[in-house]
């Protein structure tokens, strides 16, 4: 964890994924130290050309701080602030470059990473809700979770009342803030640590890293040994996937934790051992739903539930159940499709509702049958972001489920041309299953 910063910045966000049947960044909150105190700013992007002015505000804020303060980081919890962010600048086609640095310098700290590899907790789930019991008061807002906040957002849309724009700010308010104690509790903790452990080998060895690396899996985890090199352990995932991850995304910097390669899947049909899958599946004229592919993927799943079997990274096998297995696609009408076919048990949604779920097997369905009916823009569908998370969600296999003409999409920059190569590599390394 990075050592604290006289401009450092707590963000939190919140969004609501019906608005537009699309979903709407609505409010980007971000506490900030001033004068010693903290001091609370709130951005709203109420409709879709606020979202991107409020996009472009908090990026040029966070700039110009580091301007004043190079040292700064910016505190989230959880990955949804920066996936949104990601999301934001490639839709709307601004900051771009500047989201770009900020991620290649590591400024974005997410504390739940900090947290989850670095303790156990006496609470039933690690939401910052639930780890606030050791170091805040019990909140008193009228709005009591992200859900409730969607809620009155949703009320706002209707009524336009003020009053329902401030109750979902305090709320926020309260979260960064939240986030600032946790990061300040954190460091309490590293300290008395290092007090127990002084002058023992133990301490030699236990080290907090002082910079955190982002983007580089979900779940990896990051040591600094005795001399100082890092190492990036991605901790659920199969080497032959991790090392695709690695290729793609953090040039080739990315391992898989000791053990994972013992974990692979015994199954009827093509969908045994462990890596890399693709499904091409012919369509036409599908957008942002793929019935095609939806009936192509319930098939696959079918020999999985009779008598399959998967092998832990300790050797251990286990029968393959529903909960084992997840689908996932860019588009919330795909995912209602899925629902419609897929056997009872199954896990299906959008990339960013299951950020830090893992499955023994992963299917991402694309649902777009070529580059002429992509509904939105070449860098949506192909983000690498998002394939990169949802391949990283898998333990032994993913298996990645689109029309072949996808492969073949006419690139307009150097940009989407490298999106659409990520793509073809990942039908080249998996072959046709």
């Amino acid at each position: 964890m990075p050592r604290p910063a006289l401009g450092d910045v707590f963000f939190d966000m919140e969004g609501d994924p019906f608005f537009d049947n699309e979903g709407l960044e609505y409010l980007f909150g971000l506490v900030t130290a001033e004068d010693g105190e903290p001091r609370f700013t709130a951005i709203w992007g109420r409709d879709r050309a606020e979202e991107k002015a409020a996009l472009e505000q908090f990026i040029d804020l966070v700039g110009e701080r580091r301007r004043r303060f190079p040292d700064l980081h910016v505190y989230h919890y959880v990955s949804y602030e920066v996936t949104a962010l990601k999301r934001l600048a490639g839709a709307h086609g601004t900051r771009e470059e500047e989201l770009d640095q900020l991620l290649r310098d590591e400024v974005f700290v997410d504390l739940y990473k900090v947290v989850k590899e670095s303790m156990l907790i006496s609470q039933p789930s690690y939401s910052i809700k639930k780890v606030e019991a050791f170091y805040m008061e019990q909140r008193d807002t009228a709005v009591s979770d992200g859900g409730a906040s969607i809620v009155m957002f949703e009320q706002w849309l209707e009524q336009r009342e003020e009053a329902i724009l401030d109750e979902i700010a305090a709320y926020n308010h309260d979260d960064c803030l939240s986030t600032l104690k946790l990061r300040d509790w954190l460091l309490e903790r590293r300290a008395e640590a290092g007090r127990r452990f002084e002058g023992t080998e133990e301490a030699r060895r236990l080290t907090w890293f002082e910079a955190q690396p982002q983007e580089r899996g979900e779940e990896a985890l990051a040591l600094r040994e005795d001399d100082g090199m890092e190492l990036e352990l991605s901790q659920g995932t199969h080497p032959q996937i991790a090392a695709f991850v690695s290729e793609l995304m953090y040039d080739g910097r990315l391992g898989s934790a000791p053990g994972r390669e013992r974990q692979r899947i015994e199954a009827g049909g093509g969908l045994s051992g462990a890596g890399l899958r693709w499904l091409p599946v012919e369509h036409q004229g599908r957008s942002q739903s793929s019935p095609e592919e939806a009936e192509a993927i319930a098939a696959a799943i079918e020999p999985l539930l009779t008598g399959a079997t998967y092998t832990d990274a300790d050797g251990a096998t286990h029968p393959l159940r529903p909960e084992d297995i997840l689908v996932l696609t860019p588009y919330n009408a795909q995912v209602q499709c899925l629902q419609d076919h897929l056997p009872d048990g199954i896990r299906a949604g959008t990339v960013d509702k299951f950020q830090g779920q893992e499955a023994q097997i992963v299917f991402f369905s694309m649902a777009t049958s070529s580059g002429e009916q992509i509904p939105r823009n070449v860098e949506f569908l192909f983000s690498r972001n998002r394939p990169n998370v949802a391949i990283s969600r898998a333990r032994c296999i993913a298996v990645l489920v689109c029309s072949p003409r996808l492969l073949d999409i006419h690139a307009k920059s150097i940009e989407q041309m490298q999106l659409v190569n990520a793509l073809c590599r990942f039908a080249e390394v998996a072959g046709i299953r």
